[in-house]
């Protein structure tokens, strides 16, 4: 079942009843919501075109659909296909990546870095 909800102002609940999360958008900036599915133990299916390509490697930390709703379709039968260690693996992998990466220490390390590089 799917459940469309719109903005949710504290979406934590919602994040761990969840068994996976599907970023559907072609664009955005960051892929702040990416990172929240990860850190709330939620699977990953993703747009290929958005930021999360960007954040996490398909078919080891997530699962990327090509923008086509046929594509999306097969990924998301794919997952409820997968059995439950591949899936459990996944997501650790994509939490180590995430707790690697983007932590608000490396976050402000790489925006200095890069402030240093145009200056």
């Amino acid at each position: 079942s799917i459940k469309l909800l719109g903005h949710i102002d504290r979406p934590e609940k919602y994040y761990k009843k969840a068994d996976c999360f599907i970023m559907a958008s072609d664009h955005e900036a960051f892929g702040r919501t990416t990172i929240e599915a990860v850190v709330y133990n939620c699977f990953v299916i993703a747009n290929s075109k958005g930021a999360t390509s960007e954040l996490l490697e398909n078919n080891r930390e997530a699962l990327f659909f090509d923008d086509r709703i046929d594509d999306l379709s097969n990924k998301m039968l794919h997952f409820t296909n997968m059995n439950a260690s591949d899936i459990k693996q996944m997501k650790l992998n994509a939490l180590n990546k995430v707790k690697s990466q983007f932590t608000k220490s490396i976050m402000i390390d790489n925006f200095e870095n890069s402030l240093r590089n145009i200056i």
